[in-house]
């Protein structure tokens, strides 16, 4: 990297981050009494939760007081955790929007990492890192106690060892000995995330084998990532029938988006890719045409149609790609 190019990286870096700081403050200090700090019931009950923990915990990993509390009642405990724990060492119950913030910051170095292995391009790189600086959605988005932002970055920093191995770039051991612990916070955060990475490296292993012409080896790992697969259906399809449920209200569905995008059979594949478009504008609704001024989902939701023009692209690009294809399929 030149020095032009670090330059103009740390300045994206630092101006995202700032900005996120910024509009941080305008969420929880200027907006507060016009706009509900809250999105959505999650945000309310995570903080509610650190509340309750910064003022009665008597030491900063008091778990049992945790517990006590109804931080074991959740089915994927890792971020009530966080929220708790990061609340009562910054005293405020704000502490998980802060934490946030900086992950949602330090996402913008991944993202430009991940592009430049993936096209090879600086410039390519700089403009995503770009878009993901200052694009709405990403810049306030993480100035909620969302746990995504913790899972967006987990995914940015698995996908980068998969193309590293896949480019036989030197993969330091401290990356494995980040990612191990990340992918188990990722297990007790939500489902099937952990079981989907394992699969899509087992793709790019078994691409690496074939390329390489070792097609007894290739075969061996298609056969145990076929078990994994069976093994991990469940949890898979589980997961993904929750989060179809999150969209299956009669607006999607009178829509028509939801029944599209229904894969009930085998013959029904094809349809995928068609899921990657729907992922990239939500999860907010696609009806902006009921003005609701006083809660940050709407703003969000009409500030997010700047990502609609990127999303179909990307769409176009995933399916014309010059670089690296295996990425994008598995990108899918």
């Amino acid at each position: 990297m030149t020095h032009k190019d670090k330059s103009q990286l740390q300045k994206v870096i630092i101006s995202g981050g700032l900005l996120r700081f910024f509009f941080l403050f305008l969420v929880v200090v200027v907006f507060k009494n016009n706009i509900s700090p809250y999105i959505m019931s999650d945000d309310i009950a995570y903080e509610e939760l650190a509340r309750e923990f910064m003022s009665s915990a008597s030491s900063l990993f008091d778990i049992r007081q945790a517990a006590m509390i109804g931080v074991d009642g959740y089915l994927e405990v890792f971020w009530p955790y966080v929220m708790c724990f990061s609340a009562k060492l910054l005293s405020t119950e704000f502490a998980g929007r802060i934490l946030n913030c900086l992950i949602s910051t330090y996402c913008i170095y991944l993202v430009y990492e991940l592009t430049l292995l993936v096209s090879e391009r600086r410039r390519a790189a700089l403009i995503a890192a770009k878009l993901f600086a200052f694009l709405p959605y990403p810049l306030i988005i993480c100035c909620f106690p969302f746990k995504d932002i913790f899972l967006t970055m987990v995914v940015l920093f698995v996908f980068i060892m998969f193309v590293k191995f896949q480019k036989k770039i030197h993969i330091p051991v401290t990356h494995f000995l980040i990612a191990v612990p990340l992918l188990i916070a990722v297990s007790f955060t939500r489902g099937a995330v952990v079981e989907l990475l394992g699969l899509i490296g087992a793709v790019f292993i078994i691409s690496s084998l074939i390329k390489h012409k070792k097609i007894i080896y290739a075969c061996v790992a298609i056969v145990v990532a076929l078990i994994g697969l069976y093994y991990m259906w469940d949890v898979i399809i589980e997961s993904f029938i929750t989060k179809v449920d999150t969209y299956n209200s009669e607006e999607y569905i009178s829509m028509g988006f939801m029944g599209y995008l229904q894969i009930n059979h085998l013959t029904d594949i094809w349809r995928l890719p068609a899921t990657y478009f729907f992922a990239m504008i939500q999860p907010m609704s696609l009806s902006v045409f009921s003005p609701d001024w006083t809660n940050w989902e709407y703003l969000l939701r009409v500030l997010n149609l700047t990502l609609y023009p990127i999303a179909l692209g990307n769409m176009i690009y995933a399916f014309s790609a010059k670089y690296n294809k295996l990425f994008w399929v598995t990108s899918f």
